[in-house]
């Protein structure tokens, strides 16, 4: 029944198909209805000799003694309505629902939105209850709210209320020490968190009383402003005086990843400063008081065997005090160094609370006549206090109980993948015989797919990178999100992955050598509107996360020496695309995090759009396991095959 009644809606709202936009342009009482089914049909095996279950919304992968080979096929049906009105002039408001029919269960990336919603549902009656039909009840059971808005504009307040939105960050208005990042990648966030997020209130407002202007207030609050915070609320005053502009920021979070109901705040003051036309100037200074007057250890290089428990380490305590919670940061820019067109620099200072690092980036930007442009960029950065090391009773060959380790949740700050010491350079050069049309799509020398312009008018034009990076420092342990999106830190048990305690566990180990990485991207125009790009990455990577770095080879893998490559063709209403790589990490962000490696991965695409409202896909996607080392149980071989079908019909009308 639900079935069949999906199919008359479709068919109804095709009837009435309009060019719908992702923001509809309303006039005052206009409404606007939108539908946008997906429709997905999976056809997947494990390879022989493997078998998967389901592990909550994850995948699980064994060797099996059985050699069959047998594609399961799966259909899926996600309805997405979504409901557009401006009641009065400026105040615009949406709201939009998702309805699961069925799940098309997915070996490639089987953490989403769909399967959580499946997995509930489910969960919630017996199989004799669900065999006698679905009635209205049990269908509510599937609906999930998909995003929605309440915004209100005029003349000088801009305020939105929202779920499920992106938005942009503070850090091209004043806010130097990423209080309130920008967020666009909401899709991903729905997927893998099963539910939609940001989640806030927003308001901007212009202070104008009696014709004066006395600046711009900002603020932001909410359950999860940011992906991945908590109850959280943001605060900012910038007010033009002259040539400085100073802005006063503020925050408060509570933290999942620390101790239980912990809040963390903090207030900066920052400035830019146009005074010296040659070398205008940004600085800011930071208070943080986090975990202050809380005791940490200090570990001391001493006389072999005269250490803690016969070690080479001296350990000692301090407390942090009110001066590690400062911090300051400052850059410039002036394109009086010869050769160079602008060259960059920023130095920063964060006290051991507030960051515990000392960081100086400094880039030089140079462009040869319109066609040729390069960049260079040099970090050194250094922790302030380095990190613990392991320390056991015992020999390394028979190791007894830990007398220290390295610093964890309950310490006041740590060593980790953003303070780690760290001397990096990179090269970033560029060809493009006609710059008119941007290369990028948001942001510059951003070398992914989704950053790269498919309007680009040049018949040719290239893109390489390199990026050369030495580590010479250890890291103490650093948080992770897993697949059931839990704040964990290594060493603590793991529900998802079954992963017991580890009470012996150091940190991220120190490279012995730099490290390389090279991206290449060249653009090839070909008849009118097509467009070829064809992308090779190559180099070495490693895992940020402690728990990858054992001397073990059965799981995960410190790191990485790597290959991928893909070929993208655009022509409307034509996309084609074939990807492979060799030891590239897992389709997911904790793979690269924790270690996890896929050792072959094949993947094809082939997409149609009917219209701009109505597209059909079909896609491969295989996992090949080679060397029977670091395999992953949750990245097995397979083979899987997706067709799907996205649609998008509405119609627009006034009601007054």
């Amino acid at each position: 029944m639900f079935k069949r009644l999906s199919v008359i809606i479709i068919i109804f709202l095709t009837c009435i198909n309009l060019s719908a936009q992702d923001d509809p342009v309303l006039g005052q009482g206009m409404m606007a209805l939108y539908f946008l089914p997906q429709l997905h049909v999976i056809a997947n095996t494990p390879l022989p000799g493997w078998s998967v279950t389901t592990n909550g919304r994850d995948k699980v992968f064994l060797r099996d003694t059985t050699d069959s080979r047998k594609y399961r096929i799966t259909n899926g049906e996600y309805f997405f309505f979504d409901w557009w009105f401006m009641p009065i002039k400026g105040l615009t408001l949406n709201a939009g629902v998702e309805i699961t029919s069925d799940y098309a269960d997915t070996y490639y990336q089987p953490v989403n939105m769909e399967h959580s919603i499946h997995n509930e549902y489910f969960k919630k009656f017996t199989e004799e209850e669900l065999a006698e039909g679905l009635d209205v009840d049990k269908v509510l059971e599937r609906i999930r709210f998909w995003k929605g808005k309440a915004e209100y504009k005029y003349k000088y307040i801009d305020a939105r209320l929202s779920k499920g939105y992106g938005h942009v960050g503070w850090d091209n208005a004043g806010d130097m020490f990423g209080f309130y990042l920008e967020q666009w990648d909401v899709e991903n966030y729905r997927r893998i968190g099963a539910d939609s997020a940001p989640t806030v209130f927003e308001a901007d407002w212009s202070l104008n009383f009696g014709g004066a202007n006395l600046g711009k207030l900002s603020v932001a609050a909410g359950p999860e402003p940011m992906w991945g915070t908590s109850d959280a609320y943001y605060a900012k005053y910038t007010y033009k005086l002259g040539l400085w502009v100073p802005t006063v920021l503020f925050k408060h979070e509570k933290i999942e990843w620390g101790r239980d109901d912990e809040t963390f705040w903090a207030v900066a003051l920052t400035s830019k400063y146009y005074g010296m036309r040659n070398l205008p100037l940004e600085f800011g200074l930071l208070f943080q008081p986090f975990r202050v007057d809380e005791e940490y250890t200090v570990t001391t290089k001493t006389d072999p065997g005269s250490g803690l428990g016969t070690s080479d380490y001296y350990v000692g305590t301090e407390k942090t005090d009110y001066l590690d919670a400062l911090g300051f940061k400052v850059s410039a820019n002036t394109r009086l160094v010869p050769f160079f067109d602008k060259t960059t620099l920023t130095a920063s200072y964060l006290g051991r609370v507030a960051g515990n690092v000392n960081k100086y980036d400094l880039v030089f930007d140079k462009k040869v006549r319109s066609y040729y442009a390069f960049q260079w960029q040099n970090i050194v950065q250094l922790p302030l206090e380095g990190p613990e090391v392991l320390i056991q009773e015992g020999t390394a060959e028979t190791p007894g109980q830990v007398l220290t380790g390295p610093r964890d949740r309950n310490d006041p700050f740590w060593v980790n993948s953003l303070n780690r010491e760290a001397y990096i350079t990179s090269l970033v050069f560029t060809f493009d015989p006609t710059p008119g049309s941007w290369l990028f799509k948001y942001r510059p020398n951003i070398l992914e797919l989704w950053n790269l312009n498919e309007n680009e008018t040049s018949p040719f034009a290239f893109i390489m990178k390199y990026t050369l990076s030495y580590y010479p420092g250890a890291t103490d342990l650093e948080p992770y999100k897993n697949s059931r999106n839990d704040w964990l830190w290594p060493g603590e048990y793991d529900i998802t992955a079954e992963r017991m305690p580890v009470t012996a566990l150091g940190g991220v180990w120190p490279l012995s050598r730099p490290i390389h990485f090279v991206t290449m991207i060249g653009e090839f125009k070909f008849l009118s509107n097509g467009l070829i790009i064809l992308i090779v990455n190559t180099g070495e990577q490693i895992a940020t996360s402690a728990l990858a770095y054992t001397k073990s080879t059965f799981s995960l893998i410190p790191y990485t020496k790597m290959f991928s490559s893909s070929l993208n063709v655009f022509k409307y209403p034509y996309f084609g695309s074939v990807e492979f790589g060799h030891n590239v990490w897992g389709p997911e962000y904790w793979y690269t995090q924790l270690g996890g490696v896929v050792d072959k991965m094949y993947k094809a695409t082939f997409r149609y759009n009917l219209d701009k409202n109505n597209q059909f896909e079909l896609q491969y996607c295989g996992f090949r396991e080679i060397d029977n080392k670091y395999f992953l149980d949750k990245l097995g071989p397979f083979d899987e095959f997706r067709l799907s079908y996205r649609g998008k019909f509405g119609t627009k009308f006034g009601l007054y």
